[in-house]
């Protein structure tokens, strides 16, 4: 997942983002995954929105996903 800030010359111009990717795509989210952490029911959904503000960009939004994972206490997986 990347920004080209580039792409938002402007200040006030607004760059907006729709992607899916799975979750072993990033690095951190794949070790989990390899340690048996975690499950992933689906894939990271993001939508963003980046917009120029004098020399920052400015970036909101979602992402969302689903997981399973063990209790900490018991183990049984919720």
């Amino acid at each position: 997942m990347q920004i080209r800030i580039d792409q938002i010359r402007e200040e006030g111009q607004e760059l907006a983002l729709e992607f899916e990717e799975p979750p072993a795509a990033f690095p951190v989210l794949s070790e989990m995954i390899s340690r048996e952490e975690c499950n992933f029911l689906s894939p990271i959904k993001t939508a963003l929105r980046a917009i120029r503000i004098d020399d920052m960009i400015a970036v909101t939004g979602h992402i969302n996903t689903l997981v399973r994972l063990p209790c900490g206490r018991c183990l049984e997986e919720y």
